[in-house]
């Protein structure tokens, strides 16, 4: 319902004493059925920053108001409501209004300053074929520029990767230091492999490079191998979507697609109009991180140990530097390297051997097992929404497997 005159003179008065506002779309339309128009209205987050703080040091109007008007019902939205809330770490580094600005620029700033329309295709063009379009999966060619004398190897861990001993996702790093000090080595080819994610922004925001996959050739690519696609995932802080490159897992009811996204480390879920067809020329690169597991050394392990290890691991394993990994290594011809040790740098000590032994669970035990039942039921209430919020991102883990 409207507000008040009042209550708007209430909000005039909050917004007043701020000098700048930064506005998060939530990307949701709200039309009306009863008054069409050509301008829906656009939910939106709003925030507000005195004249000589920094973004870092917004502050939230809906809170704001919250408090300071009662008669005003306030609703603070998820940042986006379309997105995995996972992707949020891919644009950590956009959180500077200038880069910000900056992006929007220059993604808006047309190639040939023509319009460029959609061209019409060839369906068989070989260049963009799923049958045959597969990306290149790691094996141990590829990572032999990476490994060391050893037959070890670095690699850096990021937050919001699946944790688990049997189910992890390492970018590998070329060691160019001691890792005691000036890492700037370690950052360069992090930046490398952002500016590969930019090349791909480019290349499929052309709208000529846009072609959509149809369910059909799907199914039908599973016949050839592993079907590949990029998926176009809408980017909360800058106009136009971010294309990620991503597996095809499944093809599920209600045009939903279950995918992995290869160099972000996680899986998800996509709807089918929103996956378009890979080009060639972008399957040489292997995927910027490689999928590690422990090797099985009993093929009868109990679900109850491997629930019982993944919920230690993520406080095992450093996130904020670089691991080794190695020198027992295997891969599988499915990209997943086996491994049998991860130890931080310049520390023998292999991480697996910190998971407490399951004999010794007296002390976890109830706590845990509490909070495992706890999240296998809100993961089983979540599953029946009709959203595709069907992924484990409210978790501060992985579900337990088989949940």
């Amino acid at each position: 319902n409207e507000w008040t005159l009042e209550q708007r003179q209430q909000f005039l008065e909050v917004i007043s004493d701020f000098s700048k506002f930064q506005i998060t779309a939530c990307q949701v339309d709200i039309e009306d059925p009863q008054n069409e128009t050509e301008r829906p209205s656009l939910l939106v987050n709003l925030y507000a920053l005195e004249e000589e703080q920094s973004v870092d040091e917004k502050v939230s109007i809906e809170e704001i108001c919250s408090v300071s008007m009662d008669d005003v019902l306030v609703s603070i939205f998820p940042i986006n409501l379309t997105e995995d809330p996972k992707l949020a770490e891919l644009d950590k580094e956009q959180d500077n209004l200038e880069i910000i600005l900056l992006e929007e620029f220059r993604r808006k700033l047309p190639h040939d300053w023509i319009h460029e329309d959609n061209q019409n295709y060839v369906e068989e063009d070989a260049d963009w074929d799923i049958k045959t379009c597969h990306i290149a999966e790691w094996n141990e060619s590829h990572l032999q520029r990476y490994l060391q004398e050893d037959g070890c190897f670095w690699g850096y861990v990021t937050t919001n990767v699946n944790f688990s001993p049997w189910e992890m996702h390492v970018t590998p790093i070329i060691n160019q230091g001691d890792g005691a000090n000036n890492e700037e080595w370690i950052f360069d080819q992090i930046q490398a492999l952002k500016e590969k994610q930019l090349e791909f922004d480019d290349f499929y925001s052309v709208l000529k490079n846009q072609r959509p996959l149809e369910e059909e050739e799907i199914r039908v690519a599973f016949n050839y191998g592993r079907p590949y696609a990029m998926a176009s995932v809408q980017h909360r802080k800058r106009d136009g979507a971010q294309w990620l490159r991503c597996e095809i897992l499944e093809v599920m009811s209600n045009d939903v697609v279950a995918i992995r996204y290869v160099d972000q480390g996680f899986r998800g879920f996509e709807k089918l109009k929103n996956l378009h067809r890979l080009h060639v020329q972008h399957t040489v690169q292997p995927p910027f991180m490689i999928e590690i597991g422990k090797f099985f050394k009993d093929n009868s392990l109990a679900e109850t140990e491997k629930e019982w290890s993944d919920y230690f691991w993520r406080d095992i394993v450093p996130t904020d530097v670089p691991i080794v990994v190695g020198p027992k290594l295997q891969f599988l011809e499915t990209g997943k390297l086996l491994y049998e040790e991860i130890r931080n740098i310049g520390e023998p000590e292999n991480l697996l051997d910190q998971i407490p032994p399951l004999e010794d669970n007296t002390v976890y035990s109830d706590d845990l097992r509490t909070e495992l039942d706890c999240e296998a039921e809100n993961y089983e209430s979540d599953e029946s929404d009709d959203s595709l919020n069907l992924n484990y991102s409210d978790l501060p883990y992985p579900p337990p497997p088989g949940v």
